[in-house]
């Protein structure tokens, strides 16, 4: 295959890369000062350098003998690795193609699961596999791993993320249930959003345009559960209920049945709050009114395995 001639005659260090003189000055300052700013952002029409100059920085700092103290020296190790694209501590994304919201799942950063102030705190592009294999929320919040071992299929799990399910709010899905029945934290890049302020309706929420899930922290709640009705085919939930108890809330959210999307089951949680027992589950009956109906089943139907799925969970509390 032959190289591209771009690739081929790309600058390679510093003193041969022209245009844009008070930024290339700037930039070089900084790292002969060691005062390199944590992130550069770069605009321009194609061919202007912005990837040159990107990669000319990364070699900058990554090279072992730099010459004058900011230029690339292309002879160490890391300088040829870079050059080759074979740099561990390098990760290009071309902006060209790669251009798909799916292709935040690459931010490693947005990666991980951990415990912090006693909540699981998980990172928006954590898929629904690591989630339910977790060790950690096995141990400290069974009921989330619980769920997440329950969508889709194999290959969904290895492939959708926590930010997505709850970005997307689909009202059938699951994660949206266990935000509004833990009373979890939806961090963005702007702010903080309590989980009943971030669902709005269906395929609806509070982000903004310019605004992305970095994380969701829920709360440690040992007395929780989910339970739903999965469509036989693809395991979407026809009706499922996440409960959750601690010394003063009970929470209960709905999810896959409300023609508005998930929502929190006032009668519910005001009846279980009064007397935590099973015949306060079995008094409240979930109305068809704004329920959802479709060909798998009308909203009498729906309404009623909405009912059903609140008692055993109910029942997952307190076995």
């Amino acid at each position: 295959m032959q190289e591209m001639l771009y690739k081929r005659y790309r600058p390679q260090d510093f003193n041969n890369f022209f245009g844009n003189s008070h930024v290339i000055t700037s930039i070089k300052n900084g790292i002969i000062r060691g005062k390199v700013s944590h992130a550069f952002m770069f605009s321009g029409s194609r061919g202007t350098g912005k990837t040159t100059l990107a990669r000319l920085i990364a070699k900058s700092l990554s090279c072992e003998q730099p010459i004058d103290g900011y230029n690339p020296c292309l002879k160490c190790s890391n300088c040829i690795s870079i050059a080759k694209s074979k740099f561990p501590d390098m990760i290009e994304i071309d902006a060209a193609s790669n251009r798909g919201i799916e292709d935040i799942r690459n931010i490693k950063e947005l990666n991980f699961i951990k415990e912090e102030s006693n909540n699981i705190v998980i990172g928006s592009t954590t898929n629904h596999y690591t989630v339910a294999s977790s060790d950690l929320i096995k141990n400290k919040l069974s009921s989330l791993s619980r769920l997440a071992e329950g969508i889709g299929d194999p290959h969904v799990r290895n492939m959708g993320t926590i930010g997505g399910a709850i970005s997307n709010n689909d009202p059938t899905a699951d994660y949206p249930a266990a935000c509004l029945g833990l009373g979890a934290t939806i961090k963005t890049n702007k702010r903080e959003i309590g989980a009943d302020d971030f669902f709005i309706s269906l395929f609806e929420t509070a982000l903004e345009e310019d605004e992305i899930v970095v994380s969701v922290s829920f709360p440690i709640i040992s007395d929780s559960f989910y339970m739903k009705f999965p469509n036989p085919a693809s395991r979407y939930a026809m009706a499922g209920v996440f409960m959750s108890k601690n010394t003063s809330e009970v929470r209960v959210a709905v999810t896959g049945a409300s023609e508005n999307g998930v929502f929190r089951w006032a009668e519910m949680e005001s009846s279980l709050l009064n007397d935590w027992s099973k015949s306060s589950v079995e008094e409240v009956k979930l109305s068809p009114e704004g329920i959802m109906s479709d060909i798998h089943g009308n909203s009498e139907y729906r309404a009623n395995l909405a009912n059903i799925m609140a008692i055993r969970a109910f029942e997952g509390i307190n076995e």
